[in-house]
């Protein structure tokens, strides 16, 4: 798990917040009467802030079984949100923020 880092302002002031996680997984051991493993996942997000507190952001995670046939080793999905932000203070503890997506 990570945290994106912000330093001069607070995170919700920047436009435009990205990263991946990526890692493949492979058996090594265990039962030889189990399926081997061999699974690729990258998961990237991109999220963009407008000054008006509204944001787009997508988060799919693409899987490829390496295992599997061609015609059928790949799951790339795409998917894009929207929201907004409400509230007084966004970073603060002390006052709420809502967050409305769609």
């Amino acid at each position: 798990m990570g945290w994106p880092s912000c330093s001069g302002g607070n995170l919700h002031e920047r436009s435009l917040v990205a990263g991946a996680r990526v890692q493949n997984i492979w058996s090594i051991a265990g039962d030889s009467s189990r399926a081997d493993v061999n699974q690729f996942l990258l998961q990237y997000f991109v999220n963009y802030n407008f000054k008006s507190r509204i944001y787009l952001s997508t988060a799919p995670i693409i899987i490829a079984n390496w295992d599997a046939d061609s015609d059928s080793r790949w799951t790339v999905p795409f998917g894009l949100g929207i929201g907004k932000l409400e509230g007084n203070n966004i970073s603060g503890l002390s006052n709420t923020a809502v967050n409305k997506t769609l």
